[in-house]
């Protein structure tokens, strides 16, 4: 308490290491404390702030232990509901990126219907917006479609070439790749 009270745990800031055990010791002591109770709240902030990035990731772990972290200290956290939202709908778009890569492995990258590479990587993409994971696999998979077309075009196979090339415009519109290859 004689800590908070001479301002050594700052809050104008990110909260730095250990602030949080420091927060509950002077609530251990003085569960009445106001800024310590908006302390932890703080922390709790910040640490889903942190989650969130992780999950953007598609670091669940991390994200998760954030979200046990909070509901066991203060389940009532205003923000604590959509942080839950927010897990799920990454733990759903990384799997929606495994079953993407399964498909690609099957040779279904552009195929129509909903179990294609496209088709799964555009719904991971819709489930958790800006999800690092489904942006790598969209290339790797554009990546496998451009080296199939480079090499069927050494071997003068110019009609699976273009197909191939078709079909990488169809993954991934307008990338670089594409272009450089469609030359």
């Amino acid at each position: 308490a004689d800590a908070l009270g001479r301002g050594q745990l700052e809050r104008g800031t990110s909260p730095g290491p250990g602030a949080l055990e420091l927060y509950l010791a002077v609530l251990s002591v003085d569960p009445a404390n106001v800024d310590a109770q908006v302390g932890v709240q703080y922390v709790l902030d910040a640490m889903m702030e942190r989650g969130r990035l992780a999950m953007r990731e598609g670091r669940i772990d991390p994200a998760a232990r954030i979200e046990l972290i909070a509901l066991s200290l203060l389940p009532e956290h205003r923000d604590l509901p959509h942080y839950r939202r927010q897990l799920a709908a990454a733990r759903n778009a990384l799997a929606l990126v495994a079953r993407a890569d399964a498909a690609g492995k099957a040779g279904h990258i552009t195929s129509k219907g909903d179990a294609s590479v496209l088709a799964l990587l555009e719904k991971a993409s819709a489930t958790f917006p800006d999800f690092v994971p489904a942006t790598a696999r969209r290339d790797f998979w554009n990546r496998k479609l451009l080296d199939q077309a480079w090499a069927a075009a050494r071997k003068n196979e110019f009609a699976a070439a273009d197909a191939l090339l078709l079909e990488s415009a169809r993954l991934s519109p307008g990338s670089g790749a594409e272009r450089v290859m469609a030359l």
